[in-house]
């Protein structure tokens, strides 16, 4: 009888944007154009069957480039480097990925937004495919001395590969965002937003991560 794999379950994810933007900073009646470096680590400790104790830090690097209209319409391209195969991120292969992203962000409630988005990914050495479909909310709160965005998203995912032991799978983040806006007493409406924030995630509820990001949104015109 094999004995089982146990998993350690480690909680903190690292998650750091050189540059971000998206519909959800994006309020203005106007063209926006953005690009975004991210970088996701965690630990990974498990027993393998010869009980011997493995210790990964698997990684996923990402680099995004989109563009925002009207503040509602968001769309941006994604390549993805994934280190590992056991993995929060649920990549199946070390390989590159493709994730292309189509969101609408709905404004015309007074105290929330909603976002409505489909993703789809594909890898590049393997036959993997990846389809999402996201839903999220939003809400501005103004009553501190900075502006928070609070936001929680629900996306379900199918994805097709060989010997896929799990084709879909459901995820869940909340989190939240200060943004620090530069030049306050500018009238100018375009401002740099510095931003800093916290997520909790899980997919199906079997492991929780928590992490912290920060990041820079630059509106161009």
């Amino acid at each position: 009888m094999s004995k089982k794999i146990i998993v350690i379950k480690i909680i903190l994810l690292i998650n750091i944007n050189i540059l971000f933007s998206s519909g959800t900073f994006s309020d203005l009646d106007k063209l926006s154009i953005y690009g975004s470096t991210s970088y996701y680590s965690h630990k990974e400790s498990f027993v393998s069957e010869s009980s011997e104790l493995i210790n990964l830090r698997p990684s996923l690097g990402d680099i995004s480039l989109g563009v925002v209209y009207n503040g509602n319409y968001d769309i941006s391209f994604s390549y993805l480097n994934n280190s590992e195969s056991i993995n929060l991120y649920n990549f199946p292969y070390v390989d590159q990925y493709i994730s292309t992203k189509f969101n609408y962000h709905v404004k015309r409630f007074k105290n929330f937004k909603l976002k409505i988005g489909l993703n789809f990914i594909d890898s590049k050495n393997n036959e993997y495919s990846r389809n999402s479909f996201l839903l999220g909310i939003n809400k501005d709160i103004d009553y501190f001395n900075n502006p928070v965005v609070l936001y929680f998203d629900v996306s379900s995912s199918h994805q097709d590969f060989t010997n896929c032991e799990n084709k879909v799978f459901n995820s869940f983040i909340i989190g939240g965002d200060v943004k620090l806006l530069v030049d306050k007493i500018d009238n100018n409406e375009l401002k740099d937003i510095i931003w800093l924030g916290f997520i909790l995630n899980t997919n199906d509820f079997n492991k929780y991560y928590f992490g912290f990001n920060t990041g820079l949104f630059i509106p161009l015109n």
